[in-house]
């Protein structure tokens, strides 16, 4: 009896909560400019205040504001320049005294320090941009020229400057202590600007989920492969290109696992167990997950529950209430350091493992039993099955895996794909659009009176459905459109989908207006 999808849902989660404590440990160092979307494993506060001292931010001279109280364009305050400073530059102390009457400036560019003041004079407490200023010679200082060809070192300032005009203050922008980004948090861009401005170049992260995923079918070619099937006597005409594998594979990896897309396997049980238990092996039994796609149904060739039986894998339900997607699997293998699946292999008429055990050699160190369970699913071989399982029950395991939320959920109107064009082109009469009057709409609820019924389910089961959002609604809510060809076996109406449906277990139909909710396809969301 097939699981409802509640149910299968909260199997999953516990699975990965209990593995969920042992990934937490396992992490890496990295380069800060590597980390985008990894998962922060410590919290990192600011170790130092910044900026580290007054710096300026503009182009322009330091000087005394209280010097240019009186400055105007017909009287210009006149200033010595004294010395050019860039950002790095150690500025040097320089007094604030007039000489003849003229205060001294500094030239400074943005980023660089500001001068410290000898002798408790005026003190270079703003800075002036270089286009607020006339360059002036030393004969025209009392002239106002502002020739710049024949500038020397003056320079006239025609209004006044406030106090602390265009400088930064030393730890204005971050303070000793201050959070930068809690651990567990997922890094994103601005994380990596704010870390990079405090001086921090490497980050400890969570290691990614390593996933292994395999393709199932004796009938399958790669794409672009003009051989015949590796396992099947049929010709090249007569092979599938496989879909899922590739989809997955590029799926994972744009969420942020580490994926290895290992092969097509034929269909026998044996065999496959064989080839998964040799692929762990190989890969030192580091894998999160498995998975498989097709050969979990119950036709003469699915074999992929008999295999998971071989390996001693429990199965924690197999067929769930939701469509499409009914056939899907999922299971764990036990490993034990030094043997897998308890030493022997159910089936299998000699009793014996199918490959020697791998021992590490830490393990032989220290002499201890590593133990975990490899998390197994089975998605069905029809590709658009095989997407929606991938949203719907794998990625809720990776994300509670690393200690993240599920996706919520987006509440969106179901409008038919013909009626939203009526009222988008629909004239508009008194602020009311013609298409909302033909179709008999009700005013206060901006829904339909006359509701066309759009699509029909089996109520048994949850159903997802591909979508495209077609606009925000006049209350701010999305509007959604279910694509009407939805055989699981068809790609080239997921090719305009943008988003998943999803219809709740105990709905028949739903008709324009009702309220669904909408899940954006997985597209550049890191876990």
């Amino acid at each position: 009896m097939a699981i409802s999808y509640e149910g299968a849902i909260c199997i999953i989660k516990a699975e990965a909560t209990a593995s969920s404590h042992t990934f937490q440990e396992s992490t890496e160092t990295i380069q800060l400019y590597k980390a985008l979307n990894r998962i922060s494993k410590s919290t990192h506060l600011s170790p130092l205040s910044t900026p580290k001292w007054d710096t300026s931010a503009m182009d322009g001279y330091a000087l005394s504001s209280k010097a240019t109280q009186w400055a105007s364009e017909q009287n210009p305050v006149a200033f010595a320049v004294k010395a050019t400073i860039a950002a790095g530059d150690e500025p040097p102390a320089i007094s604030g005294a007039p000489e003849n009457g003229i205060y001294p400036c500094v030239e400074i560019m943005t980023g660089a320090r500001f001068p410290p003041t000898v002798g408790g004079e005026l003190p270079f407490d703003c800075c002036v941009r270089v286009e607020d200023t006339v360059l002036a010679t030393a004969s025209s200082i009392t002239k106002g020229s502002s020739t710049r060809e024949k500038a020397g070192n003056f320079i006239h300032v025609g209004k006044p400057a406030r106090p602390n005009q265009h400088k930064r203050l030393a730890g204005e922008d971050f303070e000793r202590g201050d959070m930068i980004i809690e651990g567990g948090s997922i890094i994103r861009p601005p994380h990596v600007m704010a870390l990079a401005s405090v001086g921090i170049e490497t980050l400890t992260v969570l290691r990614k989920p390593r996933v292994a995923v395999f393709s199932t079918g004796s009938e399958l070619i790669k794409a672009g492969d003009k051989s015949p099937p590796k396992f099947s006597s049929t010709t090249a005409s007569g092979g599938i290109p496989d879909v899922n594998g590739p989809y997955i594979s590029a799926t994972l990896e744009e969420q942020g696992c580490d994926v290895d897309f290992l092969e097509v396997i034929e269909d026998n049980s044996e065999i496959a167990a064989k080839k998964v238990i040799s692929h762990l092996q190989q890969g030192r039994w580091q894998y999160d997950m498995l998975i498989t796609t097709g050969g979990v149904s119950v036709g003469k060739f699915d074999f992929i529950r008999e295999a998971m039986e071989r390996l001693n894998a429990s199965i924690l339900f197999h067929r769930v209430a939701m469509r499409p997607g009914h056939p899907a699997l999922f299971a764990t293998i036990p490993y034990t350091s030094g043997s897998w699946a308890s030493g022997s292999c159910n089936g299998n008429v000699t009793g014996t493992p199918i490959l020697p055990p791998f021992t590490s050699p830490s393990e032989h160190v220290n002499n201890k039993k590593e133990e975990k369970n490899v998390a197994f699913f089975g998605l069905p071989g029809n590709p658009i099955a095989s997407a929606a399982c991938l949203q719907f029950l794998v990625m809720p395991f990776l994300r509670t895996l690393v200690s993240k939320p599920c996706d919520l959920p987006i509440p969106a109107i179901v409008r038919p794909l013909e009626k939203y064009h009526q009222h988008a082109n629909g004239d508009k009469k008194n602020g009311v659009r013609q298409g909302d009057r033909a179709g008999g709409l009700d005013l206060a609820s901006g829904i339909s009176t006359n509701r066309k019924v759009v699509a029909s389910f089996p109520s048994d089961k949850d159903v997802f459905r591909a979508g495209k959002v077609l606009s925000k609604g006049g209350h701010g809510i999305m509007e959604v459109s279910i694509t009407t060809d939805h055989s699981p076996g068809k790609v080239s109406p997921f090719l305009g989908a943008d988003c998943w449906v999803h219809v709740h277990q105990g709905c028949a139909e739903l008709r324009e207006g009702d309220y669904v909710d909408l899940y954006p396809l997985m597209s550049g969301r890191a876990i």
